[in-house]
């Protein structure tokens, strides 16, 4: 079975980047790594189009749990 990220991955209504503190060097956690704003893991952000942070999620949730959070996101 996949970890619950690569599920919500799966399934999400939006684009999914998962960002791993283990690996800064990315040209992903370089650009969304100043959005991060707790010591939370997971630590889970959504944001739009422009870049711009709607809505922050910190610890653990299931996919199906994440899917129905970003549902109200979604347009």
């Amino acid at each position: 079975m996949k970890p619950e990220l690569a599920q919500f991955g799966s399934k999400s209504p939006i684009p999914v980047i998962e960002l791993n503190v283990d690996q800064r060097e990315t040209s992903d956690f370089k650009k969304y790594a100043d959005k991060m704003t707790s010591r939370s893991i997971p630590f889970t952000i959504l944001v739009d189009a422009k870049g711009t942070v709607v809505h922050k999620i910190s610890g653990y949730r299931t996919s199906s749990d994440l899917v129905k959070e970003t549902q109200k996101f979604v347009k």
